[in-house]
């Protein structure tokens, strides 16, 4: 009888501790199939065009393929490195519209950057036809919303 209660002590109280513990973990949530963000993300036929694009112009253009609309926002031309578009945050509100919002980033004062001229861009694609709102968010929080020019 000693034997058994200490193999049950030793060998299944932590066993089963540990299913335990691991039951309650979060798992991440795969980002939804309905909104791609990135360049290497991109569809070919989307990359391409990125590619192509002229980015010296600050700007959200956005251009339909069979599946996807692709939004291209970019920060025109930069005198140097350091410069980032950046989207800071995705989601639907409450009517079904995709809400983007970008953040400009800027070279901290000092900081050694590229000496180079950059065009500085992001994209992302939702599935066609799914209304988009592109908001640029300002260091202080204000929100301004993009004009979206279609191709």
């Amino acid at each position: 009888m000693k034997r058994i209660t200490r193999c049950f002590v030793f060998f299944l109280i932590p066993l089963v501790l540990t299913g335990c513990i691991g039951a309650g973990a979060q798992t991440p949530t795969k980002p939804p199939d309905d909104i791609l963000i990135g360049f290497d993300s991109m569809p070919d036929e989307v990359a391409s065009w990125v590619e192509e694009h002229d980015k010296s112009e600050r700007g959200v253009f956005k251009k339909s393929f069979e599946t996807w609309d692709a939004y291209l926002v970019t920060m025109g031309e930069q005198r140097t490195g350091g410069y980032l578009v950046k989207i800071d945050n995705a989601g639907f509100d409450s009517g079904k519209t995709w809400i983007v919002d970008v953040v400009f980033e800027e070279p901290e004062p000092g900081q050694i950057v590229t000496m180079a001229l950059t065009y500085p861009f992001e994209v992302f694609a939702v599935r066609q036809g799914t209304p988009v709102t592109v908001r640029l968010l300002n260091e202080t929080g204000e929100v301004t919303e993009m004009t979206v020019q279609s191709e």
